[in-house]
């Protein structure tokens, strides 16, 4: 989970999370070559810090999890609001 300042709209599209992105996909890699009957994926969960996310992404994300559908909005709506009234951690 990524919590970048979210003030512009192309946030989650930010050259940074590009790069940590890139990082743990090195680690992906890293643990299918020594587990390789593992199935091994990057799922990027990024909320900005005033509660923005990309709702599509998440529920692919929650999804692939094994979320059920009908579990997703409670999810993403208890996570803005965590975001929202928990402080910042640095």
């Amino acid at each position: 989970v990524t919590r970048p300042y979210d003030s512009r709209l192309d946030f989650v599209d930010r050259p940074v999370l590009r790069d940590k992105l890139a990082k743990y996909q090195v680690v992906a890699d890293l643990l299918r070559k020594v587990a390789p009957r593992w199935s091994v994926q990057v799922l990027p969960f990024t909320i900005g810090v005033r509660g923005t996310l990309d709702v599509k992404l998440w529920s692919e994300h929650l999804t692939t999890l094994g979320l059920a559908p009908s579990e997703i909005p409670r999810v993403l709506q208890s996570t803005g609001q965590l975001v929202l009234i928990r402080p910042q951690l640095t």
